[in-house]
């Protein structure tokens, strides 16, 4: 429902209150659910209904004038009736409120001085990947300003944050405290310029269900400055400076400095060079690094592109001296041919290193890795002790759990990590891990690098073929009885085939190192089709990894897809499935989820049935949960 809207600033009546919309929705919620959780030692079932009766309403409008006050108000209130019944632990019912409030004022809205605050509470239902399902608790405040001027704009804002969770499978409960200053401005002096200075305070507060706490506060303040010296703007500069001080649980101080500059030279020839300068502090430790890197590349046509390169870095830390350089080229060809298209690439480079210390226990710290799920993810350092790990998030405060989160894998003197699917970690994201490790000692060497790659698609992209292969060899090696070098021999070949609605491929990796030598064969398939009302997606990987060393077996199984019907315009049926499986030593997990949902509606009642199931065998526990739901909604 709307309400009569207000006209041009020129006879206008200023209002002392006037809402400009008003809606809302009531609805009538049931859930039913079972859980049952098998350890060794341990066997608990669970089965609880939910009901409840809510109630929401937003409002938008203002006070005296829409350019003086902008209001936004709106709320929800959800008494819930929870019966739980157990048969190890005692049984338990209790009456709790899901609620949400919303409250935002905007002043000054299309004036140079603007100011926006918005104060949130809510209480959820919400799940992690369709595995795990979280009951949550937040309440948020943020308030911003913003100074628009020619001269010099400035934008300021803070937030505030608190959040309680819990995750109803695993019972993991966790709260969150988070709050953050930050100041922003922008400022170009001439059209050839561009500047922007950031300060930002940022206060974390974690504690997991083991009353484990871990406390953050840092300041960051990064300069960024761009300069071209031309209209065109082929020759540039940029500069990025940043100073980051971390204290609470961890003591963490950086200075970084990253200067580029960017030339497009004639015939063709682009060169761009930069210089990196980082100087980290920590307790009992401190690091310096200089690095300097140039290329020079150039574009004969649009088949051919070449480059030369070159990188020089060295590092000056408490516990050893270390230095790098690398020199290279790239090769890249590109070429039509009769019904497609090959691609060619090559890159050649020779690395010489150096370190200079003493073979003592290291403190590593803030150690950047992506998980992702199938991908063997080796730690660099070897000879680690496995229980100094500590894996976090880039902030320091989120500690993840090991076996609920991720998993290690020993592999002689390295060590495996892979992230658990329904934890705190997402697919393909960063982690920093913390550990201590046997410093290698003093070692020199030198690697000559080899890559190549080909690639040929015929028939409009029908049939694609592809090879790779990459090569580290050693010489003058100087080494101490610690060092281990990983030489490596790797070759891929695979292919695929594309129907238009579907996508079929296979490959072979046959991945001879000296730290995780192994032989993998893969196959998947994609299939997208639309016909009509009905949607189909389905997606399925097959990994098979045959550990040559270790003469074991990984096998990594997924499929996963999707069906949407559509019986009107108001009325859709959806189906979600997937099945992931990983079989090993060490790795055995087994997850299983289901979902369907129903939907539809007539004039303003809306109706939603579905029903859910996961289950997941991880190593050496098992959980299956089931649910079935009923919402029913009236809007005005």
């Amino acid at each position: 429902m709307f309400v009569d809207g207000y006209s041009q600033d020129y006879g206008f009546a200023p209002r002392f209150l006037k809402f400009t919309s008003i809606d809302g929705q009531v609805d009538l919620k049931g859930m039913y659910l079972s859980r049952q959780h098998n350890s060794i030692d341990f066997i608990e079932s669970q089965r609880g209904n939910y009901k409840s009766v809510g109630f929401k309403l937003n409002t938008s409008g203002f006070i005296w004038h829409p350019n003086f006050l902008l209001l936004d108000i709106g709320g929800e209130y959800s008494p819930e009736s929870n019966q739980d019944d157990y048969i190890v632990t005692p049984d338990r019912s209790e009456i709790r409120t899901l609620k949400g409030l919303r409250l935002g004022a905007t002043i000054f809205n299309s004036k140079p001085l603007t100011i926006d605050t918005r104060y949130y509470l809510n209480s959820s239902y919400s799940n992690r990947e369709v595995l795990t399902n979280i009951e949550s608790n937040s309440r948020s405040w943020t308030t911003s300003l913003s100074l628009r001027t020619k001269y010099l704009p400035v934008f300021v804002t803070y937030n505030n944050m608190k959040r309680d969770e819990v995750e109803i499978q695993t019972g993991r409960n966790f709260k969150n405290e988070q709050s953050k200053f930050e100041i922003f401005t922008q400022k170009s002096f001439f059209s050839r310029d561009n500047h922007t200075l950031n300060y930002s305070r940022n206060n974390y507060y974690w504690r997991d269900r083991n009353l484990f706490e871990t406390q953050s506060l840092n300041d960051i303040i990064w300069l960024n400055n761009s300069l071209y010296f031309d209209k065109e703007r082929r020759y540039a500069f940029r500069s990025l400076i940043t100073n980051t001080n971390r204290r609470g649980s961890q003591t963490y101080d950086a200075f970084d400095v990253n200067e580029n500059l960017t030339l497009k030279l004639p015939a063709n020839l682009n060169f761009m060079s930069s210089y990196v300068f980082k100087n980290q502090r920590q307790p009992f430790q401190k690091s310096i690094q200089n690095q300097i890197s140039a290329r020079l590349s150039h574009k004969l046509y649009q088949s051919l592109n070449t480059s030369l390169f070159y990188n020089y870095n060295v590092s000056n830390h408490t516990s050893y001296l270390s230095s790098s350089s690398m020199a290279g080229f790239n090769l890249n060809y590109s070429k039509k041919i009769p019904t497609g298209n090959l691609n060619l690439f090559y890159r050649y480079a020779y690395n010489g290193r150096s370190n200079e210390s003493e073979s003592i226990d290291l403190m590593v710290t803030n150690d950047d890795y992506i998980l992702t799920d199938g991908v063997i993810t080796t730690l660099n350092r070897p000879n680690i002790d496995i229980s100094t790990i500590l894996v976090k998030d880039n902030t320091g405060s989120i500690i993840y759990q090991r076996e609920f989160d991720y998993i290690l894998i020993e592999k002689g003197a390295y060590i495996e990590i892979q992230r658990v699917p329904g934890g705190l970690i997402e697919n393909n994201s960063s982690v920093y891990i913390d550990y201590v490790a046997i410093q290698e000692g003093s070692y020199r060497y030198d690697v000559i690098i080899n890559s190549f790659s080909g690639t040929i698609t015929l028939f409009n992209r029908f049939l694609e073929l592809y090879y790779r292969s990459h090569f580290n060899d050693f010489i003058n090696v100087e080494k101490s009885d610690l060092l281990i070098l990983n030489y490596i021999n790797q070759n891929v070949v695979g292919g695929k085939i594309n129907f238009g609605i579907s996508e079929m491929g296979a490959e072979y990796e046959n991945h001879n190192s000296t730290i995780t030598p192994y032989k993998m064969v893969r196959y998947y398939v994609n299939v997208q089709k639309q016909i009509n009302n009905f949607v189909l997606l389905l997606n399925g990987n097959y990994r098979n990894y045959n550990i040559v060393d270790e003469n074991i077996n990984r096998k990594y199984s997924d499929v996963s897809g999707k069906a949407i019907y559509e019986f009107s315009p108001r009325t859709n049926l959806d189906l979600m499935f997937g099945y992931r499986i990983q079989k090993g030593p060490g790795i055995d997990l087994d997850i299983l989820t289901a979902r369907s949902e129903f939907r539809t509606r007539y004039r303003q009642l809306y109706l939603k049935l579905g029903a859910s199931l996961y289950s997941r065998k991880l190593v050496k526990s098992e959980n299956i949960y089931s649910r079935f739901y009923m919402e029913l909604s009236r809007r005005f």
